[in-house]
């Protein structure tokens, strides 16, 4: 029922996220966690609480699974942003190791499974205190308008000399959503003349096959890439003269892109959902993203021992791997004495 509950919390989790909010969300998400596991869990006086309990649980897990790296990437400066984001899963495989310490602490206690339970609200509340404190996104503050509210907050995590460059980060974020939003995105994918000089053009050779095509008007993007290994949208040269020189289809540009801290897609960017979806779509696409992640946990979950028992293990099963081990057997790789014959 809490991977049932976790798909839900990450479905409206997204819209809660750009209806509200990064900070109010992940506050949510401990209520929702602390009543769930601290409170009703922990106090059931029947079964049938404590899977009502565990909705709770999975509603505040799903939501904080999709809300937490959003927050953090958005929230934390960009020198660090990676670091951050990736201490954040760390962190989460580091708490579920920790659980198991506590519930074995807690084995020889009276009502041993109410304190087990209950433990869980601790994190929680510990970091909806904390929340109290921190700032909301300033990305999602200037996408609702709140200009010098999104300042007073990127004066908090940027030396003064950099408020600036991010706030101006943060405009050019907003003229994309709105060249999107009047029909824009067919303009951005052709050579843009009202910028540069049309004597530039010969520098990408995508430019000219452009030019001089019969069917330009009809050209997407991907077109637009195998025209020619030059092409692309990124701007990744300095004179922005040769754009997008990152989405070549070669491996040379690829290991300069690489070289140059940008993610090639092929080495990971869908991980960092906070970066890769658009400003006004985060919320929603994260969603979407917790969403497919808890569904496949599901699956996993509930067919996990169906299909073990309709299939068998590949191998011995672990009591006799047990017995094995026992017997002083020792699998080649770790020794190059002849082993303990298994049987």
């Amino acid at each position: 029922m809490a991977v049932a509950g976790a798909i839900l919390g990450a479905a409206f989790g997204g819209w809660i996220n750009d209806k509200f909010g990064r900070r109010k969300s992940i506050i949510a998400s401990d209520c929702l966690f602390l009543i769930g596991g601290a409170i009703i869990m922990a106090l059931a006086p029947a079964p049938w609480v404590i899977i009502i309990g565990r909705i709770f649980v999975g509603l505040g897990v799903g939501m904080a699974s999709m809300t937490s790296p959003l927050y953090i990437s958005e929230a934390s400066p960009a020198r660090i942003r990676g670091a951050l984001v990736s201490t954040n899963g760390l962190l989460i495989t580091g708490g579920q190791f920790l659980s198991y310490l506590i519930n074995l602490a807690f084995t020889n206690a009276p009502g041993r499974w109410r304190w087990m339970l209950g433990i869980a609200g601790v994190p929680a509340l510990v970091q909806l205190a904390l929340m109290v404190f921190l700032p909301e996104s300033p990305r999602w503050l200037y996408r609702q308008n709140r200009v010098d509210e999104a300042r007073d907050v990127l004066e908090k995590i940027y030396p003064p000399n950099e408020v600036e460059e991010e706030m101006k980060a943060l405009q050019s974020l907003s003229v994309c959503l709105l060249l999107t939003d009047t029909g824009g995105g067919a303009s951005a994918h052709s050579p843009p003349i009202s910028m540069f000089e049309s004597s530039h053009f010969g520098g990408n050779s995508t430019s000219s096959s452009y030019l001089t095509a019969p069917d330009a008007s009809s050209w997407n993007c991907m077109k637009c890439l195998k025209a020619s290994s030059d092409c692309g949208f990124c701007a990744f040269e300095p004179n922005k003269y040769l754009p997008g020189a990152c989405l070549a289809a070669n491996d040379a540009t690829k290991r300069a892109c690489k070289g140059e801290h940008r993610t090639w897609y092929t080495n990971g960017c869908p991980s960092k959902i906070g970066e890769i979806y658009p400003l006004r779509y985060r919320g929603i696409g994260g969603g979407m993203a917790a969403v497919s992640n808890w569904v496949s946990n599901l699956i996993v979950s509930e067919t996990l021992l169906t299909l073990t028992d309709a299939l068998g293990s590949a191998g011995l099963p672990f009591e006799e791997v047990e017995k094995t081990l026992e017997k002083g057997y020792k699998p080649s790789i770790f020794s190059k004495k002849k082993n303990v014959d298994p049987a």
